[in-house]
């Protein structure tokens, strides 16, 4: 015999069309009577039959009501879950968006005392509407841009050099 732990868990799948299980199956119902004193055993058997489950609904409420209680508990824990990982992006992208900034020239705040009073080197600089990933593509066309001047002047100084051979 299955004990009420185990019981417990076993309503813990929902059912493939989400719905709740039904509280008395057609099966379970007495069958049509055929006379006058038929009906008095058929409701008779009925009402008994639906007292139970009045029962089994008080008991699988219980039951039904822990399991959801769980699934609240697991979306508050996942709502926080996601509000720390939304605020940790948040402060990464403003680390990397400074970096980026700072290398690539941006403006200081501090520099600009009439618009931004009382800013400090703490403020960093001004990015704009920008994010890290936009910032990280002008850092790459930046190096793209370098790097091809540089090797304009490593081939202008070789022909300079050639020249005063």
């Amino acid at each position: 015999m299955k004990s009420n732990e185990e019981k417990l868990y076993e309503k813990e799948e929902e059912p493939e069309d989400g719905s709740m299980p039904p509280l008395i199956a057609p099966e379970d119902l007495p069958p049509r009577p055929r006379s006058l004193m038929g009906y008095l055993d058929y409701w008779e058997s009925l009402s008994s039959k639906l007292i139970n489950v009045a029962r089994r609904y008080q008991r699988d409420s219980f039951i039904y009501k822990d399991w959801y209680e769980r699934k609240a508990q697991r979306c508050q824990a996942l709502e926080q879950q996601y509000n720390r990982l939304a605020t940790n992006s948040s402060k990464s992208n403003d680390a990397i968006s400074q970096s980026l900034g700072k290398a690539l020239g941006y403006p200081w705040f501090k520099d600009d005392q009439d618009t931004f009073p009382g800013a400090t080197a703490e403020n960093g600089v001004c990015v704009g509407d920008h994010v890290a990933e936009s910032i990280a593509e002008e850092a790459a066309r930046r190096i793209i841009q370098l790097t091809r001047r540089n090797e304009d002047l490593e081939d202008e100084l070789r022909a300079w050099r050639h020249a005063g051979e």
